[in-house]
């Protein structure tokens, strides 16, 4: 269905009117998924820009969700000193702004056109008149801005299943690398006689927004000038440019044939899906147990509140074996009390009292901002996961300490006989005192059991640490430390963290730290005996198709405390724990507790490559290979 709408001039300012109407609050699209709302072909690269005027009338990033409501006053327009006017203003109240305009980023010049659709609920074409909008275009205008769009097409096609109406602005001239095209849409706002049943008419997906989708596309300028015999070099700049974008990606309101599917469709397929699960519900710092029920087997958490709830239901004893947990929505659990002070998150259950047995589904959501600091118990997101199964999660910048008696895990401190799949844990820390630490799980227990971990994806970013003064913590990439007995599974996994493990620099554990870590597992329990030498055993754990990732952060340096005389096992030169090129300890701890400086000869060098350490005995060494791992050194 392809027809023009009734342009109005206004002035300089060609104003739509098209349909909309909406009492509530608007969802755009925004760049920021450049792979929904950018598409090129050939050696381009563009950017597409969204913009607003702040209150003093400078132009900044475009903020999604502002609330649309009939515009007040006459209806009018004013000039800006932006680009000659092209940045024109309505002068009623209660317009939003949405200007959008293209960079191109590459290094070749580029053809360019946008594709905006707006929401018309279960309004028609000839009833779509409630919306109006301003935009920037050269077609029958007296007023022609160099480099201007062209609206090529404007027709109504179903995305999602919803009805959109749709635009195609392509660009009057090719954009030259680094520079930024005029805006094509500039501002929206609602007809001043819009009633409620308008604006529940227009929401047709019945998300309580209204949706505009953007999707901007480029392609190269060379060949195309003599692409076929009905293009040659006496046409138009638009019409060149409208071939070569058609020839590139499609004409967007054709059929492609080989999918049967139009074409812009398929573009925008998704686009509120990928919006709204782009979305972050922010913690209050309390926690909210009213979605729970004791007769459902399936719970959905939509919010950060919800998921403390969890964590409450679960230390009072319910261990949602059973029953599966989804989280819907991406959470960030950065909150401060009424001190300013942040709220820690309580882990969701504890090895002490209270297990996780049920499946949590994070949805390939992503948790923000995890913040554990305790002294007397297990921190990680999941306290204990028992029979239970954690999948399809990022954790994202959690910052988990314990400097007392409990373990600390990124994911869980406790496991057995449980599944972990699809996780990444990255720009995070986790450190401990003097007990079990791993990225994914700090303690693999239950004898006789197997804990699977599947698509485990611990990127370069975070860290698994000691405290300063440590000289019994077992350090691990995915796993701190298996109980005798306990068997552990990893595949298809990337490990790049960086193991940041402190000397005690007393008495005779200059070195113990260093043999109970491991990228992989650091202490498997098990030892045996190969060339005459005690090594850490991992008959227990099978890996299959595990990448490690060296940095250059695995260079330790070995603080010997002189008072303390020479260690007696032969291979005391091996043992190092600091890094000579950091000089402070984590938390800016000062070497000076090594009563010598950083540079004496008897402080030694050696680069860390260990998969697996074990603890039982001072004098294990590690190991550097292993069935079923590739190692990569930076």
């Amino acid at each position: 269905m392809s027809k023009m709408k009734k342009v109005l001039l206004m002035g300089v300012a060609y104003v739509l009117v098209a349909a909309l109407a909406i009492g509530g609050t608007l969802a755009f699209l925004t760049s920021e998924d450049s792979d929904v709302n950018v598409m090129t072909m050939g050696n381009v690269k563009i950017e597409q820009i969204e913009q607003q005027y702040d209150e003093n009338g400078n132009l900044v990033d475009f903020e999604q969700d502002k609330p649309l409501y009939p515009y007040v006053g006459t209806l009018g327009w004013k000039n800006t000193e932006n680009a000659d006017g092209a940045y024109r203003q309505f002068t009623m109240n209660n317009v939003v702004d949405k200007y959008v305009s293209v960079k191109n980023t590459g290094k070749s010049d580029a053809y360019v056109r946008t594709l905006i659709a707006f929401e018309m609920g279960d309004f028609t074409y000839e009833e779509f008149n409630k919306i109006g909008i301003s935009i920037n275009s050269e077609n029958g205008s007296e007023f022609s801005f160099p480099g201007a769009w062209n609206i090529a097409n404007d027709f109504v096609e179903e995305i999602d299943g919803y009805k959109y109406n749709i635009m195609e602005f392509v660009h009057a001239a090719p954009v030259k690398p680094g520079e930024t095209t005029i805006p094509s849409l500039l501002q929206v706002y609602l007809s001043k006689d819009a009633t409620n049943e308008d604006v529940e008419r227009l929401d047709g997906n019945g998300n309580g927004k209204y949706d505009i989708l953007v999707l901007s596309q480029a392609t190269q300028t060379a060949g195309f000038e003599n692409a076929n015999d009905a293009f040659q070099r006496t046409t138009t700049s638009y019409a060149a440019a409208k071939n070569a974008l058609d020839t590139s990606f499609g004409v967007p309101e054709t059929t492609n044939t080989e999918t049967g599917e139009v074409y812009c469709v398929e573009w925008f397929t998704g686009a509120i899906d990928n919006y709204e699960a782009s979305l972050v519900d922010a913690w209050d710092g309390t926690a909210d147990t009213s979605w729970y029920n004791d007769t459902d087997t399936e719970f959905s958490l939509t919010s950060a509140e919800q998921l403390a709830g969890l964590a409450k239901l679960v230390d009072e004893g319910n261990t949602f074996a059973g029953k599966t947990i989804a989280l819907t929505k991406n959470i960030d659990l950065y909150a401060l009390d009424e001190n300013g002070n942040r709220v820690l998150f309580e882990p969701i259950g504890d090895a002490s009292n209270a297990d996780f047995s049920g499946i949590f589904d994070g949805n390939n959501k992503t948790i923000f901002n995890l913040r554990q600091d305790c002294n007397s118990k297990h921190v990680a997101l999941f306290g204990a996961v028992y029979e239970g199964t954690v999948k399809n999660l990022v954790l994202d910048g959690a910052l988990i300490e314990n400097d007392g008696s409990g373990y600390a895990g990124g994911i869980a401190a406790y496991a057995g006989a449980s599944n972990f799949e699809n996780i990444t844990l990255k720009n995070s820390t986790v450190v401990n005192y003097n007990h079990n630490t791993g990225g994914i799980v700090a303690w693999c227990s239950n004898n006789g059991t197997t804990t699977t971990f599947d698509g485990i994806n611990i990127e370069d970013t975070t860290t698994i640490g000691s405290w300063w003064g440590s000289y019994d913590t077992r350090v691990g990439g995915v796993v701190g430390a298996m109980n005798t007995g306990n068997y552990v599974v990893i595949k298809n996994s990337k490990i790049a963290c960086k193991l940041d493990v402190y000397n005690d620099a007393t008495s005779n554990y200059q070195w113990y730290n260093y043999r109970t870590c491991g990228m992989v597992v650091a202490d498997v329990r098990d030892n045996h005996t190969v060339n005459d030498r005690t090594e850490a055993n991992p008959a227990r754990v099978i890996c299959e198709n595990v990448e490690v990732i060296f940095g250059d952060w695995a260079n330790y340096h070995y603080c010997e405390d002189a008072s303390y005389g020479t260690p007696s096992y032969a291979e005391a030169g091996e043992y190092k724990f600091r890094r000579v090129e950091a000089g402070l300890g984590y938390g800016g701890i000062d070497l000076s507790a090594c009563d010598h400086d950083a540079d004496e000869t008897h402080n030694q060098l050696i680069a860390f490559d260990f998969l697996f350490g074990a603890r039982d005995g001072k004098g294990i060494y590690g190991i550097s290979s292993f069935n079923g791992v590739t190692v990569i050194k930076d």
